[in-house]
This record gives C-alpha cells, sequence and structure tokens, in this order.
C-alpha cells in the first residue's frame, strides 16, 4: 500500500507457553509502527502506534491430522492477566492498542482536521494511566466489549467549527444493549468555538461543556457555559453593548422518557451599557452584572 508506515520496531511475543499439546498461551504479542497511511495527501498519521494482545489458544483438532488443524477457539476461562514494563495491564483474550499521536487528513490544504494529542505530550509510558494524552483502547475478545480513550483532541472545520476537548472515553458491550441506561461515553472539558460568528472584538463566539456523560437513553451534562468578548449582535448595535457575557447552564438532563431539565441558569457580563442615541453618556450602566432565574 502506498505510504504505509515503515516497521520501527515490532516482535511475535515476550513468551510462548505450552501449557499441553492442546493449548497455547501468548502475551506480549506487540507491533509498533509509526508513519502515515495514504500518500499526496495523507489520509492518517500517527505517532508510537502500539497493538499488544494476551490470547489463550485451545487446539480441538488432532496434531497427527492436518484436515483438523484449522480447530482453534480462545479459551474462555483463562485468567493470564500480563503486566507489560510500561506498566499496561492486558487481561486474557484482550487487545489493547494505543497510539501517542494521530491525525485524520493531517494535510494542511484540508477543509477537515481531527487530531489526538497534537503537541505530542509525553507524561506517562503507560496508557492506561489517566494522565496518558493519546490514544488507547481495549477488545476483548471473548465478551466483545470495547473500550477507547482519547486524552486531549482537536478538531477543525474550516471557517465552521473548532473543537478542543479532554479526557474523552467511549465503551460498549453487546450486554449494553438491553441496557439504556448504561453510559456509552463521556468527556470531562470541551470548547467549541463558532467561527461564524465574532463578537466586537472579533473573537469566535465559544461554548465551554463540563461532564458530559451519554447514556443510550440520554444524557447527563455539569455545566455549558456560552461566553462571548464585546457584545452586542448587530440587531442592538447602539442600543445595548455587554462586556464578556457569560451564560451558564448547570446540570442539565436529557432522558428520552422525561425529556430535558436544568438545575439553574447564570447570567452574568462585566459591564451593560444602555447607550444614548446621540452617543452620549450611557443612560444606564451596570457593573459585574450577575442574574439567576427563578
Amino acid at each position: 500500500m502506498p505510504g504505509y508506515p515503515g516497521f520501527e520496531g515490532a516482535h511475535i511475543a515476550e513468551a510462548l507457553v505450552f501449557r499441553n499439546p492442546n493449548e497455547l498461551i501468548i502475551t506480549g504479542a506487540d507491533i509498533q509502527v509509526s508513519g502515515a497511511i495514504g500518500a499526496n495527501p495523507a489520509l492518517f498519521t500517527f505517532d508510537d502506534l502500539r497493538l499488544t494482545m494476551n490470547l489463550a489458544i485451545l487446539f480441538d483438532g488432532n496434531a497427527t491430522d492436518l484436515s483438523s488443524w484449522n480447530n482453534f477457539r480462545l479459551d474462555p476461562s483463562a485468567t493470564n492477566s500480563v503486566t507489560l514494563p510500561s506498566g499496561q495491564t492486558v487481561g486474557p483474550n484482550t487487545v489493547k492498542i494505543s497510539a501517542l499521536s494521530a491525525a485524520l487528513f493531517p494535510d494542511q490544504q484540508s477543509f477537515f482536521h481531527a487530531e489526538v494529542n497534537p503537541d505530542g505530550n509525553h507524561t506517562t509510558d503507560n496508557p492506561d494511566d489517566s494522565a496518558w494524552k493519546g490514544i488507547s483502547g481495549s477488545l476483548d475478545l471473548i465478551t466483545g466489549e470495547v473500550t477507547l480513550r482519547a486524552g486531549d483532541f482537536h478538531l477543525l472545520v474550516e471557517n465552521l467549527l473548532e473543537v478542543k476537548a479532554s479526557g474523552i472515553s467511549f465503551h460498549f458491550s453487546p450486554s449494553m444493549l438491553h441496557d439504556p441506561t448504561a453510559e456509552i461515553a463521556t468527556f470531562d472539558h470541551a470548547d467549541l468555538f463558532i467561527l461564524p460568528l465574532v463578537d466586537g472584538n472579533g473573537d469566535p463566539v465559544s461554548i465551554q461543556l463540563d461532564g458530559l456523560s451519554i447514556r443510550g437513553n440520554g444524557f447527563t451534562l455539569g455545566s455549558a457555559t456560552f461566553t462571548a468578548g464585546d457584545l452586542p449582535p448587530p440587531a442592538f448595535d447602539g442600543l445595548l453593548k455587554l462586556d464578556q457575557l457569560s451564560v451558564t447552564v448547570n446540570n442539565v438532563v436529557f432522558n428520552t422518557e422525561t425529556g430535558f431539565s436544568a438545575g439553574g441558569l447564570i447570567v452574568s457580563t462585566a459591564t451593560a451599557s444602555f447607550l444614548r442615541q446621540d452617543g452620549g453618556e450611557s443612560l444606564v450602566k451596570l457593573d459585574s452584572f450577575e442574574g439567576v432565574p427563578r
């Protein structure tokens, strides 16, 4: 494949253990690569991508009968977890993937960019550690459970939207199909910048989201804050001026059965001025205004 990454280092396994003629244990099978997939432009790039597995394989055939050599299966009763030198733990019959950083459509000419850990921050060697800024994930080959986490995430849709988020996680297992209350995804914090909407200083209007939890039947959000610098919008030009406007909604809950609810709404601004039409001194000026509707 053109542009496929070169192998910086790889090994088949740290240990192969034959417990008996019909069972093979593979621990620490590890592949490490860095590079790009696709060329001119690249589709996907990554740094220090690692695929690690820990497998317990049973052979149900007859070693002397070549026609039965495809009778392999994973041992569902295996308990052989392994801890790697980085501190990462790989459970039985589990595949783990991690990358220090990754980018989708990294070409600067593309109108769409998505990056994980774009600054390449290397705060820990253990992808299981919450301080890991890159991608980490796992797949349980017995239960089908999938987890995926991204420390720092950046998305840019040119001239439309920019998103900076941290602490993103995704979790799914087949058992969740029958439990609409199960948590599917979370993130700690996200900043959304709506690029076509700018304040009087030319800065894009932003929305800060904290503590989002998504379930099959809805979501909860710790807070959502709309922030703008020097307003008003054009419709109020010459009538009203707001400096450092902030609108926060707390404890937002949505449930497909009960609908929306919120714990509170706070509106604040450093100054709020009602302007004179003749350009003279403001008719009314409020400093450090904060409103909390009841």
